[in-house]
This record gives structure tokens, sequence and C-alpha cells, in this order.
């Protein structure tokens, strides 16, 4: 067998067990940390139902913002998400906030209603309060459908 065939291979093989060990380094960091996530985040919807209580849909939506403004990372934006989707049906009602939220099967509409949303509240340019738009338009998907 030719030298760079060898070579070849054993990148090859190097490569493989890289892959592996990443898959396995995950599953077991998953598998170690799960129990607290499920906790904190059953603590997060807790806290969303909380303070939706009593309140406006619109309220909620602003705390959510002022949250995710605070956040650094994925998971500390997935528990602003989380703690929005939980508040949101809690709350009283609040008809300007779905007025113009395109179906989220408009993606074009969605990606400029988002950012228009956000420029409208001092986000301009932000990704994380675009994508905490996608739970205000699921609420309003969901109170349209109960219609």
């Amino acid at each position: 067998m030719p030298t760079w065939a060898k070579v070849l291979l054993a990148l090859l093989g190097a490569f493989v067990l890289f892959i592996v060990a990443v898959g396995a380094g995950g599953y077991f960091y998953v598998n170690r940390h799960k129990n607290e996530w499920i906790a904190e985040g059953k603590k997060v919807a807790e806290e969303g139902q909380a303070f939706g209580a009593g309140k406006e849909g619109s309220q909620c939506l602003d705390e959510a913002l002022r949250r995710v403004r605070d956040c650094n990372g994925i998971m500390c934006e997935a528990r602003v998400r989380l703690f929005l989707s939980s508040c949101l049906p809690s709350a009283a009602p609040s008809p300007p906030l779905c007025t113009n939220a395109p179906p989220r099967s408009e993606m074009m509409r969605t990606a400029m209603w988002a950012v228009n949303e956000c420029g409208s509240r001092g986000m301009i340019g932000s990704q994380p309060c675009t994508r905490l738009m996608r739970e205000v338009q699921k609420y309003c998907e969901s109170k349209a459908s109960q219609r």
C-alpha cells in the first residue's frame, strides 16, 4: 500500500475517533445535566405563569424583552423564550400584540414583522429579540385558532 494511502487512512481513522469522542462526550454531558435543566425549565415556566397572572400579554413581552437584553448565550435566551411562552397564556389578552402578527408559514412577512417589532421597541438588529417574537407569533396563532 502506498504511503499516501496509509496517511490518508490514518487521518480518516483519527477523524472518526474524534467524532465518536465528541458524540460520547456530548451524550454524557447531557445525561449529567438533564435533570437540573428540566428543574430549571419548570421553575422558569412557573415564574412566567405567575408573572402573567393579573397582567396583559404586552406586559409579558415587555418583561421578556428586558430579560433578553441582559442575556449572554443560547441557554439564557431559551429561558426567556420559555418564560414568555408560559406568561402569555396566563395573562389577559392584549389585542394590539397580535394585530400585525403574520402566520408562521409566511417566512418573509414573519422576518419583516419581527424586525419591525424589535425596532419599534428599541432593539434594532437584535437577533435574540427577533427570535423571541416567534413566541408571540405562536401565541397569536393559537389565539386565532381558538376563535
